[in-house]
């Protein structure tokens, strides 16, 4: 497998395992105007080795209507990149030299909003159709305050009793 700097820029979505095995590269533009880059640069994040996903939390009824599986290639490393986005509500972002294919110097850590990482999902889904990608975006929009607003409680939690903030 592709690494960048020692972290795994691909991933193997056949795994039956429901977290990460090694750190993962996420390269993306979603977050240039918040970091003042031009549009044709790009940022990166890492989500850590050990990060529990289920991948993508797509409900069963919905899955036909969608036209996507929860290890549906054209979503699951997009899907492990929003759930980040949901648990930490903040990442530190990475310049990206797509050219050389190295991360770069830590631009700055960010705070998330929700709106912010539902975005994310919808602008990396790259390979998925606009339904697909239209899709999941309208239905985070509507359901995902549930588990925006969970991880936000615990973040208060631990940011409160002092408590390390791990990213897992």
């Amino acid at each position: 497998m592709e690494t960048i700097d020692g972290v795994y820029s691909y991933l193997d979505f056949d795994s039956n395992l429901n977290y990460l095995t090694e750190p993962l590269l996420m390269i993306t533009t979603s977050f240039n105007k918040r970091v003042s880059l031009w549009d044709n640069e790009y940022t990166c994040f890492i989500i850590d080795k050990g990060f529990p996903t289920d991948w993508a939390s797509i409900p069963l009824l919905t899955r036909p209507i969608a036209g996507l599986s929860p290890r549906d290639k054209a979503i699951f490393k997009s899907a492990i990149g929003h759930d980040w986005l949901y648990k930490n509500q903040k990442i530190t972002l990475y310049r990206f030299d797509k050219v050389k294919r190295l991360r770069g110097a830590k631009i700055k850590t960010i705070t998330i909003s929700r709106r912010e990482a539902d975005i994310f999902i919808y602008e990396n889904m790259m390979c998925a159709t606009s339904r697909q990608r239209g899709f999941t975006y309208v239905w985070l929009r509507i359901w995902g305050w549930k588990s925006w607003n969970d991880a936000k409680e615990i973040l208060t939690i631990k940011e409160t009793h002092g408590v390390s903030i791990q990213n897992k």
